[in-house]
């Protein structure tokens, strides 16, 4: 799926009643999404930080629930599929292989778009010649 379809999606289950963060808890992603329209927040603090707004930093990602409610500040990105909700007053974690690098920025599936897109062009440089 295309980063800009999941984000829409995002948006259109984020438009449910908004139940706020905590203050002083850490959210992941997906848990921030259940609560309500967090996505702009999300993006925003992604961005702070210099990191790329795919689907899987936004979702798979750690996120500290501040005193403005809507101001969230980007913690760490986990693994895909390894951000855990730990319910109710109690901050999420990353579980399993521990946590991507941080200083990786594309997703697994933006990378693939990438070296896709590089070997069309390599493709039609070689019919050219």
């Amino acid at each position: 799926m295309r980063t800009s379809t999941i984000l829409a999606i995002l948006g259109a289950a984020s438009c449910a009643v908004a139940i706020r963060c905590t203050q002083g808890l850490t959210y992941c992603g997906t848990s921030l999404v259940k609560k309500g329209n967090y996505t702009k927040d999300m993006q925003n603090a992604l961005q702070r930080e210099g990191r790329v707004s795919s689907s899987h930093n936004m979702l798979d990602s750690l996120y500290l629930c501040t005193a403005d409610e809507d101001f969230l500040i980007w913690r760490n990105t986990c693994r895909r599929g390894a951000c855990q909700d730990n319910g109710v007053d109690r901050d999420d974690v990353c579980v399993g292989q521990g946590e991507q690098p941080e200083d990786q920025d594309m997703d697994q599936e933006e990378q693939e778009e990438e070296d896709q897109e590089q070997g069309m062009e390599q493709s039609r440089t070689d019919c050219l010649l």
